[in-house]
């Protein structure tokens, strides 16, 4: 019996019906399973003190940070240790500097110091004095400071600490090191302190940090069973205005070039928990045929101010070995789900009154923008700033303890005959009214010196 043309077609628009329904149930079941997944994930979490943030992840997260930066004090954490094994390092390090010399053909160590954080106890190292620099500044040449290396070592438990500044300006910036050592307080990774400060891996800077400061970590997270995501979590102190997310992103020409490889799940902007930010949420698809998502979100802040640092938060899928992606592991709605529940959480870290450290603090008696003229007994410990041109302590503004007398602002004179043919900078005092832009304690006018426990 022959089976007509007409048949045979149906027959076929039949089956291809059929796959088609198998498929596509087959699909809805996938997603259905992959939002369960995502759900359970998030129903038992773990806050993470990232810098002056708070983010939820799911529980069965392995966390790690990369090295925090200070100023100009770069911070790390090296676990498993022991007295034993930190006394080595530290010997070994200060073995290796006494036998090199410095810049001056002297040799390199010239102190070590021993300081006490607020829960662990820190030897410090000074070595490597540098020659000083000569700059063009304005179009005129200034001779700078000469440079010094500090390096701080530190173990709380199992956790082996190392704080370094690299070339630091001596004697004005070399107190920077055991400053921000009297300042921190080694955490458990689980803690989230209630202080006001600074969070890093295993360890918290504790409040008033000078104004100026850049304030940089990064945290990255990849989630049990999932080894192709990947969470990144970026919070930096920019000194510049920089261009945002989607004005970055409508100007990226792969977009063009590579049209039918992307798919746009979503952008614009968005603000999560009072932090003003855009997001930018795209599929795509690799050239071995893989899958994977890149959702980011993101905050300018305001430069140079550390209460409003610039923020980045990425979620990656498809990642696998260098060179080779793999598909998601989870599908287009559960990927937006795990965002949407990572992301939403994503808040400013509350804080109770800043923790005292190391002597006492004075308690703030002004607000900040108070004024006081030259002259004038400073009514508050803290970083005041006057208007004037040329003002040699710039943004940062000058430290002033309160008792003193207000003084006169150095700034930098405009250049005469005489200074422009010698090349040499003219400075000189002059009377002003001074404003307070950030409360300081007394830890920001100590020296390092032999009573600091010089050995």
């Amino acid at each position: 019996m022959k089976i007509g043309r007409h048949a045979r077609l149906h027959a076929g628009i039949a089956l291809a019906a059929t796959l088609i329904a198998v498929v596509v149930g087959t699909r809805a079941e996938q997603q259905a399973q992959d939002q369960r997944t995502v759900k359970a994930m998030m129903q038992n979490k773990t806050t993470v003190c990232v810098g002056r943030l708070l983010i939820d992840l799911p529980a069965d997260v392995k966390v790690s940070f990369s090295g925090a930066r200070l100023g100009s004090v770069d911070i790390n954490v090296e676990p498993g240790f022991t007295p034993q094994k930190a006394a080595a390092v530290i010997a070994e390090r200060e073995a290796s500097l006494a036998g090199q010399l410095n810049e001056y053909e002297r040799p390199s160590l010239e102190k070590r110091v021993v300081a006490d954080g607020v829960n662990f106890q820190a030897t410090l190292l000074y070595s490597g004095r540098e020659k000083p620099v000569t700059r063009t500044l304005n179009g005129l040449p200034v001779t700078g400071e000469e440079g010094i290396t500090v390096e701080a070592f530190g173990i709380k438990d199992d956790l082996f600490y190392r704080f370094k500044g690299e070339g630091l300006s001596s004697p004005k910036y070399e107190h920077s090191v055991i400053e921000l050592v009297k300042k921190f307080e080694s955490l458990t990774a689980s803690s989230t302190p209630s202080e006001s400060g600074f969070c890093t891996e295993n360890g918290i800077i504790h409040d008033p940090i000078s104004p100026g400061k850049n304030e940089t970590v990064t945290m990255f997270a990849s989630i049990k069973g999932h080894p192709d995501i990947a969470i990144r979590l970026d919070t930096s102190v920019l000194h510049k205005p920089q261009e945002s997310l989607l004005a970055r992103d409508a100007n990226n020409d792969i977009n063009t070039r590579f049209a039918a490889n992307i798919k746009n799940l979503g952008k614009g902007p968005r603000e999560l928990n009072g932090i003003p930010g855009e997001e930018l949420l795209d599929r795509f698809k690799e050239r071995n045929g893989t899958t994977g998502h890149m959702f980011m979100w993101e905050s300018l802040g305001k430069p140079s101010d550390v209460f409003v640092p610039t923020i980045t938060l990425e979620l990656q899928t498809g990642k696998g070995r260098p060179g080779a992606p793999v598909n998601s592991s989870l599908s287009d709605e559960a990927v937006l789900q795990l965002w949407q529940a990572i992301s939403s959480s994503l808040r400013i870290r509350p804080t109770t009154e800043t923790k005292k450290v190391g002597h006492a603090d004075t308690v703030p008696a002004v607000p900040l923008g108070e004024l006081a003229a030259t002259g004038r007994t400073c009514p508050q410990t803290g970083y005041w700033h006057c208007g004037e041109p040329g003002f040699v302590d710039g943004e940062q503004g000058k430290l002033i303890r309160q008792g003193d007398l207000m003084p006169r602002a150095v700034i930098r004179g405009a250049p005469g005959l005489w200074q422009k043919i010698s090349g040499s900078v003219q400075l000189r005092e002059v009377a002003t009214v001074w404003k307070l832009i950030a409360y300081g304690s007394r830890l920001d006018n100590e020296r390092a010196d032999g009573n600091d426990g010089a050995v």
